[in-house]
């Protein structure tokens, strides 16, 4: 495969765990001008997998569900196991991500939990259901499925929750979980100083290489919940730190 299409690919994955990508950002991650990232997006525009803002892209919407977010099997199973972890009664904040929408998706509906999250699918996914839900405040993404920002963490300086669910769009065994934004990876932090338990659930190619900022080193995770594709090195630097690592 060529290092555009390579790239294009990455891109992709990106969006569809982020839902929003920036031009720096991609620039440096794939150590290449901002020209060319552009050019990549509006490959990907033409495809009708983005639509181009001033500082990069956000994932096309889709036009048959538009408030529903599909996503692969892969995350659907990694959602499966990632929710057998919650008890009832407990208070879990959820990240918004494609990986943990499928987490809220496969709670159960009746074991008295509280759910915390700044993604609004999420929230949308459990509302009338019974589960008591705080939707963080903040600023809302272009894309309109995350909430972000200084409100979102002072929010979260006032709360407490027994288990933390956040994906990544890179990681390494060795150095940690990643974010391609500042902003993100902040709020991501005060997510984590909320919580008892930080459970990440991500697919093994996340784990090809690191992003921009990283948000949590293997230390201060408690379970990684990933596909059968883990890098065995990747496995053993985790199981080294402590991390218990759960494969769907």
């Amino acid at each position: 495969m060529k290092a555009s299409e390579q790239r294009l690919a990455a891109i992709t994955h990106l969006l569809d765990e982020t839902r929003q990508v920036d031009i720096r950002a991609l620039a440096e991650r794939f150590s290449v001008s901002t020209m060319t990232i552009r050019r990549d997006l509006a490959s990907l525009e033409a495809l009708g997998l983005l639509v181009r803002t001033f500082r990069g892209g956000i994932a096309a919407p889709d036009a048959a569900h538009p408030t529903r977010v599909d996503t692969s099997p892969v995350k659907r199973a990694i959602g499966q196991l990632a929710a057998a972890l919650v008890t009832p009664g407990q208070t879990i904040i959820v990240d918004a991500g494609t990986t943990t929408l499928e987490v809220v998706r496969n709670l159960p509906r009746d074991a008295g939990l509280t759910l915390v999250t700044n993604s609004l699918p999420a929230a949308q996914e459990v509302r009338g259901s019974g589960m008591r839900i705080v939707l963080l405040g903040g600023y809302l993404s272009d894309d309109e499925v995350r909430i972000y920002g200084p409100m979102t963490e002072a929010c979260l300086a006032s709360l407490h929750a027994d288990l933390l669910f956040v994906g990544c769009v890179g990681a390494c065994g060795a150095r940690g979980f990643y974010m391609s934004d500042l902003h993100l990876t902040s709020n991501v932090r005060a997510m984590m100083r909320a919580t008892d338990r930080v459970v990440v659930t991500a697919e093994s190619y996340k784990f090809r290489q690191p992003s921009l900022s990283c948000y949590a080193q293997p230390s201060e995770v408690a379970i990684v919940v990933t596909d059968d594709g883990l890098p065995t090195r990747d496995r053993a630097l985790l199981e080294e730190q402590g991390v218990r690592v759960l494969t769907a």
